[in-house]
């Protein structure tokens, strides 16, 4: 049994200490979204911005991974409202797709 620091959830680990379980959740919630290829440099950093600047008003902390990834860590007690609002009108406006990282129960692939 470990202790994910950044999200407070307690998770098994197998002998080689990859992921095998989700034993208890922490308290957070992720939201993760994932820029789509070849969109204007301008709207891109316009969108990246907003998406910052919503997580920093509310004391979200974020994770990026590569410049096309973001997750973005949400408190129980969080307001996620407005950055929910806007990823949503980005992902209508064809700018990237998000999605909550708990929305399925998490499964250990071989």
């Amino acid at each position: 049994m470990s202790e994910d620091r950044a999200t407070r959830r307690r998770v098994r680990l197998d002998a080689d200490d990859m992921l095998v379980e989700v034993v208890s959740k922490g308290g957070h919630r992720t939201l993760r979204a994932l820029f789509e290829a070849g969109i204007a440099p301008e709207v891109f950093e316009a969108v990246t911005s907003g998406i910052a600047a919503l997580a920093r008003s509310q004391g979200f902390a974020t994770e990026w991974s590569g410049d096309r990834h973001v997750a973005i860590s949400v408190p129980e007690d969080g307001d996620s409202g407005p950055l929910e609002e806007f990823v949503r009108e980005q992902e209508e406006a064809g700018t990237l797709s998000w999605e909550w990282s708990d929305a399925r129960p998490f499964e250990a692939s071989r």
